[in-house]
This record gives structure tokens, sequence and C-alpha cells, in this order.
């Protein structure tokens, strides 16, 4: 929403920090008139909504880089990420980290919402199949800071689950 509220206004993520070519004494960013305009008006009337307030951080902050991201540049980047079945388990693994951290950005997952998932997995599943779904996590995440440059320790490295295993059923 924001990003469209941006592009209404003619402007992208980061076009806060581009200078206008203008003559010296002038308003060096003119493009951002209209749009400081509407967003001291919605102050004014104290209707500003978070969608504003990220649209006015995304003028001078990059979007970062969201969860939702992170399969693509995973199968891009991996001998196996042209076969179907390679990337029907990844997802399958993958997918549930949505349904406890929600679309966050990489940036900001901590070492407290990996062990948070954990728990909030071993209530539905067995802690071997939250072993599984870790690695693959874990696998995504790696690819994705390696490639992205994010600088930053994947919060997924050396969890440990309590109790592994011994909720196993014996077939």
């Amino acid at each position: 929403e924001a990003e469209a509220l941006l592009a209404y206004y003619g402007l992208k993520p980061g076009g806060g920090n581009e200078k206008a070519r203008v003559p010296h004494g002038m308003d060096e960013y003119p493009h951002l008139i209209d749009f400081t305009e509407y967003l001291n008006y919605r102050a004014s009337k104290g209707v500003l909504t978070e969608t504003d307030e990220l649209a006015r951080t995304l003028l001078t902050k990059p979007m970062p880089l969201m969860l939702s991201k992170c399969l693509d540049i995973y199968f891009a980047n991996h001998a196996k990420g042209t076969k179907a079945k390679f990337r029907v388990d990844a997802q399958k693994h993958f997918k549930h980290i949505f349904d406890v951290l929600g679309d966050v950005g990489v940036v900001n997952i901590t070492r407290d919402d990996a062990k948070k998932y954990i728990a909030a997995r071993r209530i539905k599943v067995s802690t071997n199949s939250v072993a599984r779904e870790i690695s693959t996590i874990k696998a995504v995440l790696n690819v994705v800071i390696r490639e992205n440059e994010l600088g930053i320790n994947n919060p997924f490295l050396s969890l440990v689950i309590p109790d592994l295993g011994d909720d196993a059923k014996v077939r």
C-alpha cells in the first residue's frame, strides 16, 4: 500500500534521496512537494496511518527484504531450483514460518523469533518434523543472506529443539 501511495505521487522507494537538477537557491526536492503536503494535511487532521508513515520511511530507506521473497531467491540460486519436487518440498517446509512470524523483513528476524517458531510448531507436529522444517528454513535463509550480502547471522543456526525425537511414534 505504501509503494502504491508513493506511485500515486510519482515517487518510488528511495526517491527522497534523489536531488533534482535546479538552479542554485531553489528547492532541490520539488518532486516531494505534493507528497509532503499530503502528509502534513493528514497529520494536521490526526488521520496519519501506518501506510502513510511507511511511505514516508520508504522515501529515504529501501524496503527490507521480506520473507515472502526468500524462496524465489533460494530457487534462483540453487542447483535444484528448477526441479518441481525440490520446489514443492521446500515450499511445504518453509510456509509454516508465515503462520508464526508473518511476512517480516529478513533482517528483523531474531533468535527469539526462531525459538518462538519451535515452540509454536511443537504444538502441531512432532519434534522431528520441526527439525526438518528448520533445516529448510536455515538453508533458505543462508542463501538469501549470502546472495543479498545482508551481513547478518542466520537466527535459525544451531537451534536446540527440546526433547528432539522423544515424541516419535513407533511404526
